[in-house]
């Protein structure tokens, strides 16, 4: 069974969209993909709002809360299998300072999760550049 989203104007397959009680067929009127994309908008421009929101909804679901963040690191793990022991062998290397700049805190970076020992030591801001840049698809 189809249906139209409202929003994209795709005929999508009936699981695309959440569930709505409210509405005649069950389902809401705009598909899973744009609603993410709404709420995701919404978050940004909503950015107070937003961590408030999350801020107390952890605080009334403590337990809840535990639960799931360890479930959802329990899925990281398995999902990114490599990433997982490459961070957990670069805990044992004697840290070293930042390849650019020489800053004392530096942080291991993988370049291949594949050799989990071999890392490149950078400071909080040059790895998060370098992480930009390989997103932009830019070697630096």
């Amino acid at each position: 069974m189809n249906k139209l989203c409202n929003k994209c104007d795709i005929l999508k397959n009936i699981t695309e969209f959440y569930k709505d009680k409210y509405r005649k067929d069950g389902k809401r009127n705009i598909c899973k993909e744009c609603d993410k994309l709404k709420s995701s908008l919404w978050s940004k421009i909503n950015r107070e709002k937003a961590n408030a929101k999350s801020r107390n909804w952890f605080l009334a679901n403590k337990e809840r809360g535990k639960f799931l963040k360890r479930k959802a690191n329990k899925v990281y793990r398995i999902k990114n299998i490599f990433k997982y022991y490459a961070r957990v062998m670069a805990r044992n290397l004697v840290r070293e300072v930042c390849v650019v700049c020489g800053n004392n805190t530096a942080q291991s970076h993988h370049e291949d999760y594949n050799k989990p020992i071999d890392v490149v030591w950078l400071c909080r801001h040059h790895h998060q550049l370098r992480h930009n840049a390989m997103r932009r698809g830019c070697v630096l």
